[in-house]
């Protein structure tokens, strides 16, 4: 059985890479993300990411219930054996050609092969790291039998629950549970794709290329981010691709093309990085008002404005509200601080986390 809960996690990825496919194509975002990588490196990216934003302030509501989670998990799962079997044979092509490029030093590429193999197999191994077990698949598995959050005041960590195991829920509903950990490796194809895009750009040799991707890959923290179910890896590649589309767009002085696709884009990803880990509120700001000063005289800063409203408040003031009305302690300190610090105990956890 865990063979087939495996192919059921990989099943489940490759549903969310043709969700992301059918987004980025009936919203016309593919021409946009071939700005900055190839986009069959982001779909996965943008299918989850895209999911979560919707799905996540909706759970605040409590309609969820464990029904819910299996029929949509199933859903996605059936999307997956839909995407195999019409794209088998381009799915070989391109992991036949996933060396990226022609090189001559076959060390460097069967380096950059054997690397990214390895970050696969622990992404797929069994989940055994601390922070996973105590409390991002536990929080998972209540939220999946309860649709709703665990409240209980005596485990500090029920104050760091987000998204990240929200999202863990739909995978455990169908004993898909290298699913939780399998999205840091879509993080991890996600950056590559992106830095694939940037090295050919600047023209780089096949050496150059290589060794860029090899620092990228050879970083130690991600042999730990890569296998555990918090979602902090493809949280972000997240940020790194809103990141990378803006300063992409700055470069080529293109910004004012597709100007509202592009914001609505990188707001919605980098919303749900803070969705799923409130540290990401500092790239979430500084990339936001980065936007902002740049279209400081445009007319356009009314529609962004109006826009970013609308998006921030309905993916990060549910949540909000929802721990208001949970630890009676104002909304807006938990933009700020995940622990109610007006509940006796949680300060020292609020130091110790820090």
């Amino acid at each position: 059985m865990t063979i087939l809960y495996l192919i059921f996690s990989i099943l489940f990825i490759f549903g969310f890479h043709l969700v992301g496919e059918r987004i980025s194509k009936l919203a016309n975002f593919t021409s946009i993300i071939e700005e900055i990588s190839d986009p069959i490196y982001q779909y996965s990216l943008i299918g989850i990411g895209f999911f979560i934003f919707f799905l996540y302030p909706l759970l605040f509501l409590g309609f969820y219930n464990k029904n819910f989670f299996f029929i949509l998990s199933i859903s996605i799962l059936l999307l997956g054996v839909v995407f195999i079997i019409f794209n088998f044979l381009n799915l070989f092509h391109f992991i036949m050609k996933f060396n990226i490029i022609s090189n001559d030093n076959k060390f460097l590429r069967y380096l950059f092969f054997l690397i990214v193999l390895l970050y696969l197999f622990i992404s797929i191994s069994p989940i055994t790291s601390g922070d996973s077990l105590a409390y991002h698949l536990t929080a998972s598995k209540f939220i999946l039998n309860n649709g709703k959050f665990p409240t209980g005041f005596y485990d500090s960590t029920n104050s760091l629950v987000g998204a990240g195991e929200f999202f863990n829920a739909f995978p455990l509903s169908i004993n898909a549970f290298q699913a939780t950990s399998l999205i840091n490796f879509v993080g991890i194809i996600s950056v590559i794709g992106i830095i694939k895009k940037c090295c050919e750009n600047f023209n780089l040799s096949d050496d150059l290329k290589y060794i860029n991707y090899l620092c990228i890959l050879s970083c130690p923290v991600l042999i730990f981010l890569v296998s555990s179910s918090k979602s902090q890896l493809f949280s972000t590649s997240l940020i790194f691709f809103s990141y990378s589309l803006f300063f992409y767009s700055l470069k080529k002085n293109n910004f004012n093309s597709n100007t509202i696709k592009k914001f609505i884009i990188i707001t919605i990803l980098c919303v749900v990085a803070v969705q799923t880990k409130i540290s990401f509120s500092l790239s979430f700001f500084l990339i936001i008002m980065s936007i902002f000063i740049y279209f400081r005289k445009d007319h356009k800063k009314f529609h962004l404005i109006i826009i970013f409203s609308l998006l921030f408040c309905f993916g990060l003031l549910p949540y909000t509200f929802w721990k208001q009305s949970v630890y009676d302690y104002h909304f807006y300190y938990f933009f700020f601080n995940p622990f109610p610090l007006n509940i006796p105990g949680y300060f020292e956890a609020y130091n110790s986390a820090k």
